[in-house]
């Protein structure tokens, strides 16, 4: 007999529990593939994140290590264009907090003109914060947190932070800052660099007035050919700038200072005297101060008709830059009733000092049978005004030239003008001087001593002395908040 095999097909139950269990699959498969989608755009957002929060703390790094100038501040310092200060170069976080940016004083165009440092992303905000290290003795560091955080935009158009976010700390130590300042509080925490660099003209109604003497050697050995020209040329080129024949332009010290609307400069040349205008004459003029902006042409004149002449008194230059900068009254010269006076003398000598001033009297000695000329010193010459240059014998105490003790009267003026809280440089222009100079820096309790070497550059000496001053008068002004 043959049997025929039945054929049936699914059970409901059967079918339902089929159709359950690919539902699951399709449901596993297609949260697998969202679950790497996110997984691939958690990933992309935390790279881009990275990327740009390292570039910026790169640019952050590089204007906390190598400007003369440095100031954590508050938002309000950059709450607008109208707020920031001129002369002043910011580093922030865009105000929509999109994108992270530099705000660059543009002297001609005299305004802030914005750099772009990160560019904005669809889906990114920052956040920087900066903090002056308290734990450290050093005045020079500073720490500081870039945050990116990611952000969604719901139905409504509504952007949150998803609470994604990727930090990086850094703290950095200034290089060329005298030391940086942290204006921020717990309250107003800094969240943006103020910093300058270079010379670029401060805003008006200023507080403070520098005024700089440049004591000049224009003795004899000035005359002294170097690489083609004179020692005094060499002078008058790192002073009012020039060109090299390689087209590098030098801006001179004059030019550099002439960017600033709060500098006044006296030059005091010097030779056997200080007297002015030569040193051959009995002089009681003073060496006027001129604001090297607005009266920068007669300082320019008063460099080029600079001609050498006679020994050295180095004390004498000294002595006359002395009386000019405890003379100056910023009132006088229309600052307000509130400007405070800086005090600097930068000093130049290319040789020793072989004459000192000194009181006394002269006589003839007429016991000789060729009757001559000569001076009793009484005292080291200490006040002001111009000093005879040739012996008296009228009995009438008289000032001159005399050579003893050069050293010791150099002591002396330096010690006046350390009291009056002079800040000095001294640069020795000439090889085989270096002990002299040593000396004429420990006299004024110098801020920096430059000597004659092979690889000696005025013109980067002279650079390197201006913006160190101008550094002093940034950190004492520091930014300010504009009305």
């Amino acid at each position: 007999m043959k049997f025929t095999k039945l054929k049936r097909g699914f059970t409901l139950i059967e079918l339902i529990i089929t159709i359950s269990l690919l539902s699951m699959v399709i449901i596993l498969s297609t949260s697998m593939i969202s679950l790497t989608t996110t997984a691939q755009k958690r990933t992309a957002d935390e790279y881009e994140i990275n990327t740009t929060i390292r570039q910026a703390s790169q640019r952050a790094n590089e204007i906390i290590r190598y400007s003369k100038a440095v100031f954590a501040v508050p938002g309000d310092y950059i709450s607008s264009p109208s707020k920031m200060d001129p002369g002043w170069s910011y580093f922030a976080v865009s105000s929509d907090k999109r994108r992270i940016v530099q705000y660059v004083y543009d002297n001609t165009a005299a305004t802030h003109l914005e750099q772009i440092l990160v560019d904005e992303s669809p889906n990114v905000e920052y956040e920087i914060e900066f903090v002056k290290d308290a734990d450290t003795a050093s005045d020079n560091l500073l720490k500081f947190q870039i945050v990116g955080y990611v952000i969604s935009t719901d139905a409504d158009g509504n952007v949150t932070r998803t609470g994604q976010k990727i930090a990086f700390d850094s703290e950095v130590e200034a290089q060329n800052a005298l030391q940086i300042v942290d204006k921020g509080t717990l309250l107003s925490p800094s969240v943006a660099l103020a910093y300058r660099n270079d010379s670029s003209a401060q805003g008006t109604g200023r507080t403070q007035v520098a005024t700089i003497t440049i004591v000049l050697d224009v003795s004899g050995s000035m005359d002294t050919n170097l690489n083609g020209a004179s020692r005094l040329d060499r002078v008058k080129n790192a002073l009012l700038g020039y060109t090299k024949d390689d087209g590098t332009v030098v801006e001179g010290i004059i030019n550099t200072f002439a960017r600033e609307n709060n500098i006044e400069v006296c030059i005091v040349p010097f030779s056997q005297t200080a007297n002015y205008p030569t040193p051959n004459s009995n002089s009681n003029a003073e060496h006027p101060f001129y604001n090297a902006e607005s009266d920068k042409s007669t300082l320019v004149s008063i460099v080029n008709s600079m001609e050498t002449y006679g020994n050295t008194n180095t004390g004498d230059g000294l002595r006359r830059a002395y009386y000019r900068l405890i003379d100056f009254n910023p009132v006088d010269e229309g600052y307000n009733t509130e400007t405070e006076q800086y005090k600097y003398t930068i000093l130049l000598v290319d040789g020793e000092t072989n004459q000192s001033s000194w009181r006394g009297y002269g006589y003839v000695d007429w016991w000789l049978w060729f009757p001559s000329y000569e001076f009793n010193y009484i005292s080291q010459y200490t006040g002001r005004g111009g000093i005879t240059p040739s012996i008296s014998y009228d009995d009438v105490t008289r000032i001159y030239p005399y050579s003893r003790n050069n050293g010791n009267y150099i002591s002396t003026i330096g010690s006046m003008l350390v009291a009056a809280e002079t800040k000095s440089y001294v640069i020795g222009f000439s090889n085989g001087i270096t002990t002299e100079i040593s000396n004429l820096g420990t006299a004024l309790s110098a801020e920096q001593v430059y000597n004659y070497d092979d690889d000696f550059d005025l013109d980067e000496v002279f650079d390197n002395i201006a913006q160190d001053i101008l550094a002093e008068l940034w950190l004492v002004t520091g930014p300010q908040i504009m009305n």
